[in-house]
């Protein structure tokens, strides 16, 4: 057993939020301003010791468990269609959880091997399943090449209910950009409790871990035999995350969750993080343009130090590098949908469901609109 009950969970905010800890009011505004997607999982964990939510709130946790059952059911109907298709986290996770305890789903997360077999996931989730908008199209960089991640959404009968996401991905490691470089797939062919654990410890690389997060290391935790647990180790040493799943590791164990996992020798983090160093350090001095940017640009996705004054200097940088510099494509891309873009275009996408431009920032600058062959459907 993971460990994880109602009283467990509230203890686990109290002690993430001590000076909201004497006053659930606070604590709720708190939660949904830093750690929105824990908000269901606390007032059910409230709601399972005792505590009577008012109508509005215990309507937000059906609501939510609602979801978290339609988001299942779509998860798995794409398995059936696609066996080789793996779904990572999401529901994995939430159907761990204790029957009482809600855990909120925001979308579904999907790997595909490549770009081929990518299309025809969207098209049936466009076709059949109703997510009928396309709602982004990211081209994210990897050590080996560009990898696509499409994101779909179907929009609610209610316009105020949030909007059905799936996200499917030709990668299944994201990683940083640079010290944890990202991977098409993880070291398995399948998606175990240590995969779905690695996963959630990929989240530190995109900011801070949140409450939600140490109860998923929970329950994953405890469906892990010995065996899973070393193997997680070294996927996690592999994938060069071990300072990130030593903190997991720590958060969990504070919030006293019964949960035995492999913690890494202090050793071994402490030369991870150096090797980390010493690489980001060599890949400045031999591409400094393309590392320089990525830094840059990191401030337009993940939260950062200085995040605002780095996007600043990111969004003048962005507008003097020449649309077809072939440093964009060590960069994020960001797909705007075109109706008609010029075959020598770097920066074009052609797609079964349309076709785009692929920009790196937030802003379409005039320096993208100068090319008359390009024709922005915006």
């Amino acid at each position: 057993m993971s460990g994880v009950t109602p009283e467990r969970v509230v203890e686990l905010a109290a002690g993430w939020y001590p000076d909201c800890a004497d006053n659930w009011h606070t604590m709720l505004a708190r939660l949904r301003a830093q750690a929105a997607s824990f908000v269901p999982t606390w007032l059910s964990a409230l709601a399972a010791s005792g505590v009577e939510l008012p109508p509005h709130l215990a309507a937000e946790v059906a609501d939510s468990r609602r979801r978290t059952a339609a988001l299942g059911e779509l998860t798995r109907a794409v398995c059936d269609r696609f066996p080789e298709v793996s779904a990572v986290k999401g529901i994995a996770v939430a159907d761990r959880y204790p029957a009482e305890l809600v855990r909120h789903m925001n979308d579904v997360d999907l790997v595909v091997s490549d770009e081929r077999s990518l299309w025809p996931v969207v098209e049936f989730l466009r076709d059949e399943r109703g997510l009928t908008v396309v709602k982004s199209l990211t081209r994210v960089p990897l050590p080996d090449g560009p990898a696509l991640l499409v994101s779909v959404e179907a929009m609610p009968d209610d316009p105020l209910q949030q909007r059905i996401n799936a996200e499917v991905g030709c990668f299944g490691w994201t990683g940083d950009g640079a010290a944890v470089p990202g991977r098409r797939r993880l070291l398995a062919d399948r998606y175990g409790p240590a995969e779905h654990f690695a996963m959630i410890v990929g989240e530190r690389l995109e900011g801070g871990f949140s409450p939600k997060d140490v109860v998923d290391a929970a329950v994953l935790g405890a469906a892990l035999d010995r065996a899973a647990a070393h193997r997680l180790l070294g996927l996690v040493t592999e994938l060069r995350a071990l300072p990130e799943y030593q903190e997991l590791c720590e958060l969990v164990s504070a919030a006293g969750f019964p949960v035995e996992l492999v913690e890494p020798p202090a050793a071994a983090v402490r030369a991870q993080r150096r090797q980390r160093d010493q690489d980001a350090l060599r890949r400045a001095v031999r591409h400094p343009v393309a590392e320089s940017l990525r830094l840059l640009q990191r401030a337009e996705i993940y939260p950062c130090r200085a995040r605002g004054a780095r996007r600043a200097a990111w969004r003048v940088v962005e507008r003097r590098l020449p649309v077809q510099s072939p440093v964009r494509n060590r960069l994020w891309g960001f797909a705007v949908p075109a109706r008609r873009i010029p075959a020598d275009l770097r920066a074009g996408l052609r797609t079964p469901v349309g076709n785009f431009v692929l920009v790196n920032g937030s802003v379409i600058g005039a320096h993208w609109q100068r090319n008359p062959a390009v024709e922005f459907d915006v």
